[in-house]
């Protein structure tokens, strides 16, 4: 299934989703500036309905209620400075030490507080396919060291 998956992410963006690695920062910044129109949180807290921000939080569940756990797969593939800073971004995500403090049970309070359901997976069958694909990418990443942003990484070897 990884396999299948990584093919369609290489046929959808290419070797390097059009950008050298050395320029994927610059990327994102003009992606963002180029933006029209309000940010969805934006919209949402000046004229979204409350059906609106349920939705929008069923769609970022799959996400935020397990947000900081890919992202500390990723703690071993690391070294040095990058470790070190990445240790203490999760050591915030888990709440600096207090469970009710930590960012996925705060999204979960969340969830609570608008009558949805607070547990991961809850709203699988609801969601589509580009956002369980984008949920599954930053796992992949976490979970292999090849997939850093290094240039050495290769994509499937039938592509």
């Amino acid at each position: 299934m990884e396999h299948a998956f990584l093919g369609r992410l290489y046929d959808e963006i290419g070797p390097t989703g059009g950008h050298a690695p050395r320029h994927v920062g610059e990327a994102l910044v003009d992606l963002v500036a180029g933006a029209s129109g309000p940010s969805l949180s934006t919209f949402l807290l000046r004229s979204g309905t409350l059906s609106q921000l349920q939705e929008f939080c069923i769609h970022r569940s799959a996400y935020q209620l397990k947000e900081a756990d890919p992202h500390t797969f990723a703690i071993p593939r690391l070294s040095g400075e990058a470790k070190a800073a990445m240790v203490e971004i999760q050591y915030d995500e888990y709440g600096s030490g207090g469970a009710a403090d930590m960012h996925c049970a705060l999204f979960a309070a969340t969830m609570t507080a608008l009558g949805l359901s607070p547990y991961y997976g809850a709203y699988l069958d609801r969601l589509p396919g580009v956002t369980l694909a984008t949920v599954n990418l930053v796992s992949l990443y976490g979970l292999h060291r090849r997939w850093r942003g290094r240039r050495s990484a290769t994509w499937p070897s039938s592509r």
